[in-house]
């Protein structure tokens, strides 16, 4: 029995045939790499802050905006890079996972789904598809900390 999604939709079983996506393995997956790029995050948060730290011990932090900028750029780029390194290891993942036979289209779908763009060019698999919203879960919650960071 199908249901029709509309427009140039395909047909999705009801009943769970070829469409069916897991539900239980993806999560545990998932919370193993957000706790990957929770650590990836605090190691960052931690760089930023003995940073500007240093910066206001010696006096330089909230003198002019000549100090104060490239601090901030500093921390951006930090930021930045940690961001990278996350949606680098969504990929890792998904490649272990077999979903990709190498690492720059799993980086990309990747990128995609962490940044909350969602394409939708490349689809995993039914057993892997839950992965997809959960990155973004963890790209917004990153990209979240990152501004109150800073």
């Amino acid at each position: 029995m199908g249901v029709r999604l509309g427009g140039d939709c395909q047909r999705a079983e009801v009943d769970g045939g070829l469409n069916r996506v897991a539900l239980w393995l993806p999560l545990m997956v998932a919370v193993a790499a957000t706790l990957c790029t929770i650590g990836v995050h605090a190691c960052a948060g931690l760089s930023t802050m003995l940073m500007v730290r240093r910066h206001f011990v010696r006096g330089r932090a909230g003198v002019s905006v000549r100090y104060d900028l490239p601090l901030i750029a500093q921390c951006v780029m930090i930021f930045m890079l940690a961001h990278v390194t996350e949606m680098a290891v969504w990929g890792i993942v998904l490649m272990g996972l077999g979903e990709f036979n190498s690492f720059a289209p799993a980086f990309y779908h990747s990128a995609v789904n962490y940044t909350t763009l969602g394409y939708g060019d490349v689809v995993m698999s039914p057993r892997w598809r839950l992965l997809g919203p959960l990155e973004s879960v963890d790209g917004m919650m990153m990209f979240g900390l990152t501004t109150a960071l800073l």
